[in-house]
């Protein structure tokens, strides 16, 4: 398939750019076929190009991945290190991995104990019809550690 967009690539550029400078009489007997081949040949190798870019830009975020959970594995251990690079949360992650993880919370409520602390950290925020903030996620953290989330 690579070979075949090259031959058309070639075919279009040394066939049918001098028609578009000037040359290309549409009244001609071949005329009008020369004009939709051209066209087609054009669309085939604006979608070759455009392949070619998203290729790129799959290996440059796959190259990102990779640098992304060797750091977090090297800074947090194999388990939590690999979570926080595929952006899951785990219980027993602290509250900086969760921020890793996940980002800065939208809002947070802590409630203090005499021997804990207690948070609720909130993700995923979305606006109502009476536009107020509802938080989609709720994560449970008792001294800084994750024990829990779930769905709101």
């Amino acid at each position: 398939m690579k070979y075949i967009k090259t031959i058309i690539f070639a075919f279009f550029a040394f066939r049918f750019i001098p028609q578009f400078i000037g040359i290309l009489n549409i009244a001609e007997p071949g005329g009008f076929v020369s004009l939709i081949l051209t066209g087609i040949a054009i669309g085939v190798f604006y979608e070759y190009l455009k392949q070619k870019e998203e290729e790129k830009e799959i290996v440059k975020q796959a190259e990102e991945f990779s640098q992304r959970e060797k750091y977090y594995v090297k800074k947090y251990g194999d388990n939590f290190g690999s979570a926080i690079a595929n952006k899951k949360i785990m219980v027993g992650m602290t509250k900086e991995m969760l921020i890793e993880s996940w980002g800065q919370p939208g809002s947070v409520k802590q409630t203090v104990y005499k021997n804990s602390v207690k948070e609720k950290c909130y993700y995923a925020p979305r606006e109502t019809r009476q536009n107020t903030i509802k938080y989609q996620q709720q994560v449970n953290l008792e001294n800084n550690i994750v024990v829990g989330w779930s769905d709101l």
